[in-house]
């Protein structure tokens, strides 16, 4: 992961721009920042720090109207769920507590894809991230042992009391305290919140609970193709977790190279190949060249044939030595062969018919010529 070889001098700190020459028309292909949007410089220690990290981690402009407003709000909930008469109340009955008060007036509508922490004090809307970060947070303050639980597609926490009761809370649900349980919501009237989604359920910390809303917003910034926010984003998500989460640091580091691989997807539509090897440079100087092999692999050879078919052999040869020493021997191999086989096919249609079998008598005695592949049509 660290000193990784080095490839070249790139900027990260502001959108890299390469230019390209198509048929003379020259523009420009942008490259994220594989920066972190915001460097997490320390381990957060206490509730409110960790309400502040989740901001960033939302986006929120640091000391704005927004955030501003979001810490009022979460500072009045401190002290609600800290009083004295708050903290006299039995831990499963404080847990309880803690969700009816968020839903008096702060989660006012379940929105699947709303993960922010201050969109959620603007407006309401909520989904299960972004509400189990809030009840795990506040829990913290009110002395309680909330550990967030999550499985592939859902987050929700789990109460550890001291006399040994394990109670699940579904925080996108008003009733979701205890799942399971048949609760009294009007005369003569029960409601059963059922366990569902529960399925593979694994325990986190409240620290990789907040990453996922990072997460869960670079997943909707590349479905708009807006890699210069989805990127930098992911390598925030990565900061985050080294810093506070450790034990969790491969997860977060494996989905920043996914974040990676999706603009490097992008490009490759674009059949920009040659972009996508200096963006698999750019990824692997700063993160380290191994989990980006494959994919440089993959966009040397396309871009090695794309500069084949069009006869550009000289230029196929200089990007191949470019990042020769980042790749397996077996595909180094495979490209000088494919470029060695171009080459004499061009120089033999431009010769007299004795110079061509000159040409294909040497290419025959060539290391090239031992791979079956090639030797046929060498033969041919």
């Amino acid at each position: 992961m660290r000193n990784p070889p080095k490839i070249g001098h790139f900027l990260f700190h502001s959108l890299l721009l390469i230019f390209f020459v198509f048929g003379g028309i020259s523009f420009p292909v942008e490259f994220p920042s594989v920066e972190p949007l915001v460097a997490f410089e320390k381990k957060s220690q206490n509730a409110q720090e960790l309400f502040e990290d989740s901001l960033r981690l939302s986006r929120c402009e640091e000391g704005g109207v927004s955030w501003k407003n979001s810490a009022e709000r979460f500072a009045s909930l401190c002290v609600r769920v800290s009083s004295a008469d708050f903290m006299s109340l039995p831990e499963a009955e404080r847990g309880e507590r803690i969700l009816n008060l968020l839903y008096e007036n702060t989660l006012l509508k379940y929105s699947e894809k709303q993960s922010d922490i201050h969109t959620l004090f603007e407006n309401g809307t909520y989904n299960c991230v972004s509400s189990s970060v809030l009840y795990a947070l506040l829990s913290r303050v009110s002395g309680l042992d909330v550990r967030p639980q999550r499985t592939a597609r859902h987050a929700f926490c789990t109460l550890y009391t001291s006399d040994g009761q394990k109670i699940d809370i579904e925080t996108t649900n008003p009733n979701g305290f205890d799942p399971g349980k048949r609760k009294q919501v009007s005369s003569g009237k029960y409601l059963v919140v059922p366990k569902k989604n529960y399925a593979g359920r694994t325990e986190t910390d409240t620290e990789f609970l907040i990453s996922l809303i990072a997460r869960n917003d670079v997943v909707q910034l590349e479905e708009k193709n807006d890699f210069a926010r989805s990127v930098p984003l992911a390598a925030a998500r990565l900061s985050f977790v080294e810093k506070n989460s450790p034990q969790n640091l491969e997860i977060a580091r494996t989905e920043f190279f996914v974040a990676a691989h999706n603009f490097l997807a992008f490009l490759d539509r674009r059949s920009e190949f040659v972009s996508a090897c200096r963006w698999c440079g750019i990824v692997g100087e700063r993160y380290g060249t191994e989990p980006v092999k494959k994919d440089l692999e993959a966009s040397l050879y396309n871009a090695v044939v794309d500069f084949l078919n069009k006869n550009r052999t000289a230029e196929s040869r200089n990007l191949l030595s470019q990042y020769s020493g980042l790749i397996s021997e077996n595909s180094l191999e495979s490209l000088e062969s494919m470029i060695f086989m171009k080459e004499t096919e061009i120089s033999v249609r431009t010769k007299s018919p004795r110079d061509a079998l000159g040409i294909l008598e040497e290419t025959s005695k060539s290391p090239v010529a031992k791979n079956p592949a090639y030797a046929s049509q060498i033969e041919s």
